[in-house]
């Protein structure tokens, strides 16, 4: 079964994220960090998360980012790849056994 689910980042936000994916951070943060977290929920009880992490270098890369799959009782099912080049926007692809769960992340007032 296919189950979609759309997290919508506020402006602020989404300007920030886009900042920390695209230019080195050049704040102060630990290798790894998580400098965003935004989730939704699947009709079948399953969630998503969607991260903005800092590099294993903050001082010299941008951040990257994942998706992270959870089933109803909240144990992490999967996650994907590292993104280093795309940023948190548009969709991303999970798959348990034949269910594919699609979260789109976008700008809030971006249809």
């Amino acid at each position: 079964m296919r189950y979609e689910a759309t997290i919508e980042v506020p402006s602020p936000q989404a300007a920030d994220a886009i900042e920390l994916c695209t230019t080195v951070c050049g704040r102060q943060v630990s290798r790894d960090d998580v400098m965003y977290t935004w989730s939704s929920k699947f009709e079948n009880g399953y969630a998503v998360d969607v991260k903005i992490v800092a590099s294993g270098e903050p001082e010299t890369d941008p951040c990257w980012c994942e998706a992270v799959l959870f089933n109803e009782k909240g144990g992490e099912v999967m996650y994907t790849d590292p993104d280093f080049d795309n940023g948190p926007f548009g969709p991303w692809i999970l798959r348990d056994g034949d269910d594919k769960y699609v979260v789109t992340v976008r700008r809030q007032g971006d249809s």
